[in-house]
């Protein structure tokens, strides 16, 4: 059915609608003050401020004095995701929380007019977002991924450089006769590494991107260096740069003293990232248990040791749910928790199932339960009851009332996701007004939390083509499964133009399947008409990404889960504080060519 703002009085807003206006003000502006607030939702600012202490306690706005602003990444600009990356782009390995902090202090190093230089490396590809927000910096990159990035998201001139392209790293090399190596001058190089030593020097597996980082070095004012500090003594198959030919070296704060010293006697200098919130002083324990999950080595203290945990999975025959499990079983091995005292369980999807669940997980006398469900109601009671049984819960994608939160930054994956999809309207369809309906397939049972998916999605078409894009825009109960779906789209299809172009969105791939076969089985889907974007890129959202039944989907990396997870767990039953809420990171993914 279609949606709008209608002509309900905002004083009839419940706190979930407000809280998404709030984001949406936010979204477009950056800030705003309570009294603005209080005016727009015709409320007493007592109520805003409670809003906003919501929006706080989930780690989406900042509160400052008479208002509050959006947390930075959540502006739909991070730097660590302003454009999507291919299935096939970039070294196998995700980035990591050391290349994203890496990357994040190596922008304090780029300059207004610099000509910079950027190889294929994930640090690179990270700091290109950053750069994108420049402005007169000139690019140059043997990174197709890079040049696509910059391209579409920033006015800066961007030049690839020539040669073959490796499909591993996506990066073009071999052309060391390229203009761009002989023509201009870089001001500044950046490096990524594999390895250094101080026999060997910095080291990359490429043998083709080393020979062009070493004519690069030769004719930069400044080689600088990005590289994880766990990869010092260790060397990979090419050179490409002595110590004593680079000038400043970007690392993590785990760097060693060795390294530094050996750094500083080459006339290096050292640029440390700081330490990340994991790492915080206030959650010392579970910042040492994060520490070792990350690494993937057993637990420090191995607090699981003689301890029950319990795991109710969502759905256990759903991929992301697998994968889910998979990470959790492999990280409570590592903190110690034997076989035996490790119990899971399947959700199902279903709320009474779940509250069923979590009385057989009382019974057990677990220490504590990781609860993987997105009905807000029972969550409310299966909160009740394990606090009334001195269990320690925590939430995991659903919001349980005070239990820390583990999993999606909806708002962030949403307005990622619409940011993705708004360029293609430009690009595809040539703007706006040539969008007949966006099409948003919602879970409204998993409450504000799941709802800022697609309510994110929507707040980034506005943000991008106005307020009157909300014209456009039909929510429909899409659920989470594929019948939901399947249902939703067919109730819609009498609205409908068959050769009418459209917009779509849904909270995961199962009830994206169900709506494209809804629309292909009646004779409206066409992949030139639509633009789709999903969420999830478990082997079903891989493979619409393949066929191109969708444009692109948002990456959850159910396979990083566990070490939130467990480490906060851990922490949680041994009677050590937390963080409120821990988040792992979203991309999105497109189809290759």
């Amino acid at each position: 059915m279609d949606s709008g703002t209608g002509n309900a009085s905002e004083k009839e807003l419940t706190q979930e609608q407000r809280f998404q206006k709030i984001l949406f003000v936010l979204k477009k502006r950056g800030t705003v003050s309570v009294n603005e607030l209080a005016i727009l939702f015709g409320v007493s600012k007592v109520t805003v401020r409670a809003d906003l202490g919501g929006l706080e306690r989930q780690g989406l706005v900042i509160r400052k004095y008479g208002g509050a602003s959006l947390v930075p990444e959540k502006l739909g600009q991070s730097p660590d995701s302003a454009a999507p990356k291919s299935v096939h782009a970039g070294k196998a390995d995700p980035p990591t929380l050391e290349a994203r902090s890496i990357a994040r202090a190596a922008s304090s190093l780029v300059k207004e007019g610099d000509v910079v230089f950027l190889d294929g490396s994930p640090e690179s590809r990270l700091l290109a977002g950053n750069i994108a927000k420049m402005r007169n910096v000139v690019v140059v990159t043997t990174s197709v991924a890079i040049a696509y990035k910059l391209a579409r998201v920033s006015d800066l001139a961007v030049y690839l450089s020539g040669g073959k392209v490796d499909c591993a790293t996506m990066t073009a090399s071999g052309a060391s006769g390229h203009p761009v190596f002989s023509d201009f001058f870089i001001t500044r190089a950046f490096f990524g590494a594999d390895g250094a030593s101080p026999e060997t020097g910095f080291t990359d597996s490429s043998p083709e991107e080393s020979a062009v980082k070493r004519i690069v070095a030769g004719r930069a004012g400044e080689t600088i260096v990005l590289m994880q500090s766990s990869r010092w003594g260790s060397h990979s198959l090419a050179p490409f740069a002595a110590l004593s030919a680079v000038d400043i070296v970007v690392t993590d704060v785990n760097a060693s003293a060795v390294m530094a010293e050996v750094l500083h006697r080459e006339g290096i200098r050292i640029v440390k990232t700081e330490r990340g919130r994991t790492e915080n002083a206030g959650y010392p324990r579970f910042g040492e248990y994060y520490s070792c999950a990350r690494d993937a080595i057993p637990y420090a203290f191995m607090p699981g040791k003689g301890r029950r945990i319990a795991f109710a999975s969502g759905n256990r025959s759903e991929p992301f749910c697998i994968s889910v499990e998979r990470g959790f079983l492999s990280q409570a091995a590592l903190a110690g928790f034997a076989p035996e005292n490790i119990l899971v369980l399947d959700n199902a999807y279903d709320p009474e199932v779940a509250a069923a669940n979590a009385h057989r997980v009382i019974a057990w006398k677990a220490d504590v339960l990781v609860e993987f469900n997105t009905d807000s109601r029972s969550n409310h009671i299966i909160g009740d009851l394990c606090r009334e049984a001195g269990m320690q819960v925590l939430a995991l994608e659903g919001q349980i009332p005070s239990a820390p939160y583990v999993g999606t930054n909806n708002w962030r994956a949403g307005t990622l996701a619409g940011d993705f999809a708004a360029g293609l309207v430009q690009s595809k369809f040539g703007g706006w007004d040539c969008v007949d309906k966006a099409i948003l397939l919602q879970l409204s049972t998993g409450g504000e939390s799941i709802l800022l998916r697609t309510e994110g999605f929507a707040a980034s078409l506005e943000a991008v083509f106005g307020e009157e894009a909300e014209g456009k825009i039909v929510r429909l109960e899409g659920g989470n499964e594929y019948g939901t779906a399947n249902s939703a789209i067919l109730s819609l299809l009498g609205k409908l133009d068959p050769s009418g172009r459209y917009v779509l969105t849904s909270v995961n791939a199962e009830s994206m399947q169900g709506a494209l076969d809804a629309l292909s089985g009646n004779g409206i889907w066409d992949a030139g008409r639509f633009i789709s974007v999903s969420h999830g890129c478990d082997e079903l959202g891989i493979a619409q990404l393949r066929c191109k039944a969708v444009d692109g989907a948002v990456d959850y990396h159910p396979e990083r889960y566990g070490a939130h997870i467990v480490p906060m767990a851990c922490a949680l039953m041994n009677g050590q504080p937390v963080p409120p809420y821990e988040y792992v990171d979203v991309d999105v993914m497109v189809s290759s060519g």
